[in-house]
């Protein structure tokens, strides 16, 4: 729900009460939006995104087919913004862990991967709406998860530059690996979604941080210094 709202407007995730309520035009407009946005990352999340039709998204909303296409001309368009939202709160809860974190460029960039992590955890049913089931909602969400997965590894390849600017050992690294070091992860995070015996996805961190390292420095010493990070933090 969190990437649907601004910092203090929980309220308007709510149903309005009947009646005078004191709100806006606008503000009426944005707890719709809002609104409809989490019903829809919830049914597709909970029914499939197939099995999902608008009635279904207006009646758990608490408003009518009227409201809905006064603000999104079909399913695939609400479905799309909600999904352009929770992309860009995942890629800012990434760049705000790093931007926060101490440490050497490792340690920050392992912030920045439990910050991903902890954000898809904390709501699954919308994470299996916008990870797993956006692969059934068509060519247009498919081209958007394209430029979503290209925006991560952009942010990959930013966080390499800072790295090499701070450490010597850091290596020159071709973009497109960057490319591949996401759609991995990518497909990582969905296998452990999909799968009953997967712990939670918070045990990935140790191993995407490793794989991250491998791939801008020496294996040898990636894999001491992440491996030890990884006993300091369970003392």
């Amino acid at each position: 729900m969190k990437a649907f709202l601004k910092q203090g407007d929980k309220q308007l995730a709510k149903p309005l009460r009947r009646g005078r309520h004191g709100l806006s035009a606008e503000r009426v407009a944005t707890s719709q939006r809002v609104r409809l946005l989490v019903s829809m990352t919830h049914c597709v999340g909970t029914q499939g995104y197939g099995a999902v039709t608008i009635e279904n998204v207006t009646t758990q909303a608490d408003v009518s087919k009227k409201t809905f296409y006064a603000h999104f001309s079909s399913k695939e368009q609400c479905f799309s913004e909600a999904y352009k939202s929770f992309s860009e709160h995942l890629l800012d809860s990434i760049d705000t862990a790093y931007r926060d974190a101490s440490g050497p460029w490792f340690k920050r960039y392992e912030a920045g991967t439990r910050a991903y992590l902890a954000t898809l955890e904390d709501q699954p049913v919308i994470t299996r709406a916008l990870m797993i089931e956006v692969l059934a909602a068509g060519s247009t969400l498919l081209a958007q998860r394209r430029a979503v997965l290209i925006r991560f590894a952009q942010q990959m390849h930013a966080i390499h530059q800072r790295a090499q600017a701070e450490d010597p050992a850091v290596a020159p690294v071709d973009p497109r690996l960057f490319e591949i070091a996401v759609g991995g992860i990518d497909e990582l995070v969905r296998n452990s979604l999909g799968t009953k015996e997967a712990g939670p996805l918070g045990d990935l961190s140790t191993l995407i941080v490793l794989n991250f390292c491998r791939l801008l420095s020496k294996a040898e010493r990636s894999q001491t210094e992440v491996q030890q990070a990884g006993r300091s933090r369970r003392r």
